[in-house]
């Protein structure tokens, strides 16, 4: 199935590249799935219970940067993809608000953020963190202003309504990411 969501993912990316590196745009989704898979792996999850974050994760940017719909996804894969991916779209944009300023569309797109699935905020924790390596890396300015944002999006999915995790191994699995998240932003924040 990771292969199946990669050439998905690749023929709708296939014209975009990485802002800083040039790089295809795919390598960032792919990015995002690997560390979600080390990560699991050292916590000792089995690879069927890892494919449940890694495929949307891959996905992640499908709806938000493409053509690729909702549709398909649910056609090609399965609902709970198409779901994952959705709560990972972007809201609050620029396109879609003009009238509000990049502070006020981040604040509401937290908000909205707070209140996603499980996985959906493991992968966003992720996604964080291979955005601001890169960021902190190439734009040093701008990497100020990413890093305080995401400091509150991280701090704000910790406390959304989904922190009655179900299972114990959720606490575990939120935990570990989120942890490592907070590392990340804490050492870009301290290259700056």
């Amino acid at each position: 199935m990771r292969e199946i969501a990669i050439t998905f993912a690749s023929y709708y990316h296939k014209e975009q590249s990485r802002k800083y590196t040039g790089e295809k745009y795919i390598v960032h989704p792919i990015a995002v799935a690997d560390a979600i898979e080390s990560g699991l792996k050292e916590l000792g999850f089995d690879p069927t219970y890892i494919e449940k974050f890694t495929i949307p994760a891959i996905l992640h940017d499908v709806l938000e940067d493409t053509t690729g719909t909702y549709q398909q996804i649910t056609e090609i894969f399965y609902g709970d993809v198409a779901e994952i991916v959705l709560e990972l779209t972007d809201v609050f944009t620029k396109d879609r608000y003009p009238c509000f300023n990049r502070s006020t569309r981040k604040n509401l797109e937290n908000c909205r953020i707070m209140n996603v699935s499980f996985e959906a905020k493991i992968i966003k924790f992720c996604d964080i963190m291979d955005n601001v390596i890169s960021i902190t890396e190439h734009d040093k300015g701008f990497a100020v202003n990413y890093i305080a944002e995401k400091e509150q999006q991280i701090n704000m999915m910790k406390y959304g309504t989904y922190f009655n995790y179900t299972q114990n191994s959720e606490q575990k699995i939120f935990d570990y990411f989120y942890d490592k998240c907070k590392t990340i932003l804490e050492d870009c924040k301290k290259m700056l």
